[in-house]
């Protein structure tokens, strides 16, 4: 690898076929249905962007929402909003473990991704 390898562009190769963004939009609309459902409406949004970039093919906003902090980084604030009831914790957690795998299917495999998907088959 040369000097000028280390300034290319990295390649994402995310496969917007119609059957994966089918799949995408149910599980999106599946977690905000249920968030919106058990009154946790700060999150709603960042899984919106995740569809709405996948809806408009826009590479560099999916990967940017797929990876958002507050998604990838900090699942346990999510998890405060519904923690007092197991039975909403584990059914949110199999939702976004849902969502994770058809973002993975999809081809995007960031190791923040990875791991949080990992933590969510615990």
């Amino acid at each position: 690898m040369g000097i000028c390898d280390l300034f290319k562009k990295e390649k994402f190769d995310i496969d917007f076929s119609e059957k994966n963004l089918n799949e995408l939009t149910i599980r999106v609309d599946s977690i905000c249905e249920f968030l919106n459902k058990n009154e946790i409406f700060d999150y709603i949004y960042l899984f919106e962007n995740i569809k709405e970039a996948a809806a408009n093919y826009d590479f560099k906003k999916f990967r940017e929402a797929c990876t958002n902090y507050s998604l990838v980084g900090t699942m346990d604030s999510i998890n405060e909003g519904i923690s007092s009831d197991s039975v909403i914790e584990s059914q949110f957690k199999k939702e976004y473990r849902d969502l994770l795998d058809i973002i993975i299917k999809m081809g995007y495999k960031h190791p923040d991704i990875i791991k949080t998907y990992k933590s969510l088959k615990k």
